[in-house]
């Protein structure tokens, strides 16, 4: 019942932070560090605070085939492959504030996805499957890549070059 309440507030939260981060209204540290708090306080309730499953489950992702031709007809599916990404597509951009080389934040992308997913299996609060760790980490590339490309305008050097224009 939980997570029919905290999955549209979990995904309001991250439209809300994927359209702060395109426009660049976020440069108050402070405001960062309260959207990252609440990010992980609604990732963790909707990745562990469910109920137990009876069994430890694994899953290769065998059956992505079959999901792939039912993407658009099959709501659970959909909201499966589509959430899995838009679920980390915050973390994303926050790694990106890091000023980590790329190849450090994809190392710290897939041991924090892998964890999650072990996680989750050793708690027996989901399974640990090999297509939520791809959907995952292009949930985080996505973020990065959409904080990458929006900021490509430096604000700085567009005033820096209006004072130069006005003083001459």
């Amino acid at each position: 019942m939980r997570n029919k309440i905290i999955i549209p507030v979990l995904s309001l939260f991250v439209l809300l932070f994927i359209i702060d981060s395109i426009i660049s209204i976020t440069k108050q540290k402070k405001l960062v560090y309260i959207y990252t708090g609440i990010y992980f306080v609604l990732l963790y309730m909707v990745l562990f605070d469910r109920d137990t499953i009876d069994e430890r489950l694994f899953s290769d992702g065998g059956y992505i085939l079959k999901w792939l031709k039912l993407i658009f007809t099959n709501r659970t599916v959909f909201l499966n492959i589509f959430g899995n990404i838009a679920l980390f597509v915050p973390l994303g951009i926050l790694l990106k504030q890091l000023s980590l080389k790329p190849l450090v934040i994809g190392l710290l992308s897939l041991g924090l996805i892998i964890t999650i997913e072990l996680l989750q299996y050793i708690t027996q609060k989901g399974i640990f499957d090999v297509l939520d760790i791809v959907l995952n980490i292009l949930g985080i590339a996505a973020g990065y890549i959409i904080v990458k490309k929006t900021r490509w305008v430096d604000v700085q050097s567009i005033r820096s070059v209006d004072k130069f224009k006005t003083s001459h």
